[in-house]
């Protein structure tokens, strides 16, 4: 998610203009925060977590939705 304004330029971020350039494209927008409190809890249960996967991102949304 904190990449989405990066995608934009400083000069259309500026006009206060956002862009799509991803057409209809369905995305699943994870948030590094999120990403950052699941690694640090499995970081304090190592062996609880071991060989785990977890799926981050679950709402799918296009860019204008």
């Amino acid at each position: 998610m904190q990449n989405l304004l990066g995608y934009q330029g400083d000069e259309n971020l500026q006009k206060g203009v956002l862009r799509s350039y991803f057409g209809n494209a369905v995305l699943s927008w994870v948030d590094c925060a999120d990403v950052a409190e699941l690694a640090a809890y499995c970081l304090l249960n190592p062996q609880q977590h071991a060989s785990q996967i977890y799926r981050l991102g679950y709402e799918n949304k296009n860019y204008t939705q």
